[in-house]
């Protein structure tokens, strides 16, 4: 006759394996029972008595649970390498079903035999069992506490916190939704039979709890907007179990906690997503480990950022630098080019000095020679010229050079006819080399004579000086409307594109010209740009290899306005 406490006894062991464990849980809990069975057991039955039951127990549920087949049980249980061995690829439900039938066998044949002895076995089988679920709980926070003392980062750490926990639970998502200024972060883990609807619902419901627990995500008309980024996706550690069903549908078991810190502010949620219904104990041990990976993150964030933020005054640091060695090197160039400048100043200044000194000593020699010295006194004239041109070349370029406008009074003159004078003053020295390419009708408009003279005069020079020898130099005058172009083109070595981004910046000099034998001011282009700007207009370079090298300079018809700014 059965033992009235029998069914007590099934229902007890069947209420802890119903925890949804996974085959090698089951196998562990199955056996801790045959243990404390047989523990209790042995004080009414001996040894020999008891394995001769259970052998005949298991072999008669063998028959009916195949995986139950050659099942090694001894008087302490099964060993633990059939765990492993034996078990581990068996349905869970399936191991489930089978150890509940041998366990009731075994109890209702043993309670008939044992029935003072087993209601104090099951009574401390459960309490021992809880107490081991407890240490095994706080070993598992030591070694999770462990790990944060090593934080690297969300998808280095957290996989590891999960392994820990696979032996205890079974999760299906995990979601942390960190606040970070004006931004929700999202960090997701999930199993790998995860679909994507149930992902999404995931998210959409730790969403919902952000907002409720941490701050709203939605834009509110002068505040600053919330939003979420793109979410982090990891896989979780192969350790979670199928989804379970009820009724044939999916059921959801979200367990949502905020994360807080001792100041009572709260930065941030964190989702599980599990496969099995949890107790009170289970959702203490979740909120404890909550707390603790709170703790963990804020100090992480703060950490991290004093390491961006000094990365960020290093990274400055760094570009002061860089500045600071840019602007010595500058310094040195501009040293270099304006000793060289003071170096090829002084010798053209001397040409036309020496010229005009010795002139006026051969007047002092010979008074009484009028025509000669007439010839020799325009002679000094035209040095003195010469010097006074060089001297306001450079003042003007020093004007430039410190962001002033050149000023210049505007008269009505002829872009035609100063352009015929000034190349027909250029033949007398470099001969019959250039073109004149025009209408035959005057080109009338409001500009500076002199300093369209100066204009012509330099791009033709600098032609002249970097061109073909064999080459013509061809000059032409367009007109745009309510604009005229001049344009000067040679033939020769294009100038490189390095050069052309500082050409006109003063006492520059392109490298080919640095390295030949032709001197220079570097200020004949600088001069072209300040007089083209101050009549309103601008200067531009084309320059390859096949077509060769253009200056053209546009400026308005009438520049009368131009000069009202100076």
């Amino acid at each position: 006759m059965s033992n009235p406490y029998s069914a007590k006894h099934i229902d007890a062991w069947l209420e802890q394996a119903a925890r949804g464990l996974p085959s090698e849980g089951l196998a562990c809990l199955f056996g801790d029972t045959l243990k404390n069975l047989s523990k209790r057991a042995s004080l009414t039955l001996n040894k020999n008595t008891l394995m001769a039951i259970f052998k005949r127990v298991i072999y008669r549920c063998g028959e009916k649970y195949p995986v139950l087949s050659g099942l090694k049980v001894e008087s302490f249980g099964i060993p633990s390498d059939q765990f492993s061995i034996q078990f581990s690829q068996v349905d869970p439900s399936e191991l489930k079903e089978a150890f509940g039938f041998l366990i009731t066998e075994l109890i209702t044949i043993l309670s008939n035999l044992t029935a003072d002895i087993l209601p104090a076995s099951l009574e401390e089988q459960k309490a021992s069992s809880e107490m081991n679920i407890a240490a095994n709980r706080l070993e598992n926070l030591y070694e999770i506490s462990k790990c944060f003392a090593g934080f690297e980062s969300l998808e280095n750490t957290f996989p590891e916190i999960f392994m820990i926990l696979a032996n205890t639970f079974s999760f299906q998502t995990i979601l942390l939704l960190e606040k970070k200024g004006g931004t929700c972060v999202t960090t997701a883990w999930y199993d790998a039979n995860t679909s994507k609807e149930r992902m999404m619902k995931a998210i959409e419901y730790s969403l919902r709890s952000f907002e409720y627990l941490v701050s709203p995500l939605t834009k509110v008309a002068g505040e600053v907007e919330e939003t979420y980024e793109s979410i982090s996706k990891y896989a979780l550690p192969i350790c979670s179990l199928e989804l379970m069903q009820v009724d044939g549908e999916n059921f959801d078991k979200f367990i949502t906690l905020p994360l807080t810190l001792s100041s009572l502010e709260t930065f941030g949620v964190l989702q599980f997503e599990t496969v099995t219904a949890m107790n009170e104990s289970d959702l203490r041990f979740v909120s404890a480990l909550s707390n603790l990976i709170a703790v963990a993150l804020d100090r992480f964030n703060k950490e991290h950022g004093t390491q961006q933020l000094r990365q960020v005054e290093i990274n400055e640091r760094i570009r002061e630098l860089v500045q600071a060695q840019e602007y010595v090197k500058n310094l040195e160039k501009e040293r270099d080019l304006r000793d060289q400048f003071v170096s090829i100043l002084t010798h053209d200044l001397r040409t036309p000095l020496t010229a005009a000194k010795m002139a006026a000593q051969v007047i002092l020699r010979q008074p009484k020679n009028i025509e000669k010295n007439q010839i020799l006194a325009s002679k000094v004239v035209r040095s003195i010229d010469r010097m006074d041109q060089m001297i306001k070349d450079l003042l003007d370029a020093n004007r430039i050079r410190a962001g002033e406008p050149l000023s210049f009074t505007m008269n009505e003159c002829d872009l035609r006819l100063i352009a015929l004078t000034t190349l027909r003053d250029l033949g007398l020295s470099y001969g019959d080399r250039f073109m004149l390419e025009t209408d035959r009708e005057s080109i009338n408009g409001y500009w500076n004579e002199e300093a369209i003279r100066r204009v012509i005069e330099n791009l033709v020079n600098n032609a002249v000086k970097y061109g073909s020898p064999q080459q013509l130099i061809s000059v032409a005058l367009k007109q745009l409307d309510n604009k005229v172009e001049i344009s000067v083109h040679n033939i020769g070595n294009p100038i490189p594109l390095a050069d052309q981004v500082n050409l006109f910046q003063p006492f520059h000099r392109t490298s080919s010209a640095q390295c030949g034998e032709k001197k220079g001011w570097g200020l004949g282009l600088t001069l072209v740009r300040g007089v083209a700007e101050a009549h309103g207009g601008f200067v531009k370079v084309q320059s390859n290899e096949s077509e060769g090298t253009s200056f053209i300079v546009t400026i308005p018809r009438d520049s009368r306005p131009f000069q009202m700014l100076n």
